[in-house]
């Protein structure tokens, strides 16, 4: 099959140009709501303070089932639970907000507790349920201040969570990424997400998505 030349790529009519514009933007489209639509949808707590920034109540508990995912907190070596919460725009690639939540476990096997930090706080805990709930079920969690939330009145939003068992940092994933372009052009941040699973993915990954809820007040 002959490709076309760039000439006549450049002889196009401006009509045509426009219709080839608009059928790549349908694509980048149809493309990310793939990519939102394998995020499966659960309903949490959402709800709009006067000022109107959301606070999420939601549980990830599910991270922390199974045998497997015990023995590792158990084990005395730190293990570490990260929550990532982010909001988007329906239709768009790009968060809005961001936030994180993170602990690190590890067990006195002598003294037989498990010992949570968060950040400098350390707290001592008896019961593997207990650690559970410190770390995996969020509360009236603010994200972001009613001036970063003040462009978004009127508009459809939905919050995206992601819970992570020993997660790969930022900054390791990024060495893992080095060489290559994390942004190349609109579709660019869905293919760097694709690879970052791959290579840059957590021992255990829970994750899901809001339904779309309107933020409160006049545009």
């Amino acid at each position: 099959m002959t490709k076309p030349s760039l000439d006549r790529v450049r002889d196009r009519s401006p009509r045509s140009v426009l219709h080839a514009a608009l059928a790549l933007a349908l694509s980048f489209v149809t493309t990310l709501a793939a990519a939102q639509s394998r995020v499966p949808v659960r309903d949490i707590g959402i709800t709009f303070s006067d000022s109107g920034v959301p606070e999420l109540h939601f549980s990830v508990a599910d991270l922390a089932r199974g045998d497997e995912v015990r023995e590792r907190l158990g084990s005395g070596i730190a293990q570490h639970l990260s929550v990532t919460v982010q909001a988007y725009r329906v239709g768009s690639s790009q968060p809005i907000l961001e936030r994180q939540a993170t602990c690190a476990v590890s067990y006195d096997i002598f003294a037989r507790q498990f010992v949570v930090r968060r950040g400098r706080r350390a707290v001592v805990m008896d019961r593997y349920e207990d650690v559970v709930e410190q770390c995996l079920v969020l509360r009236r969690v603010p994200l972001g201040n009613a001036n970063e939330w003040r462009a978004q009145r009127g508009r459809e939003v939905y919050f995206a969570v992601r819970a992570e068992l020993n997660p790969i940092s930022r900054r390791r994933c990024r060495e893992l990424l080095r060489g290559g372009r994390e942004s190349d052009g609109p579709i660019g941040p869905i293919v760097v997400n694709i690879v970052r699973r791959e290579i840059c993915e957590a021992d255990r990954v829970v994750e899901f998505r809001s339904p779309n809820v309107r933020v409160p007040g006049a545009p």
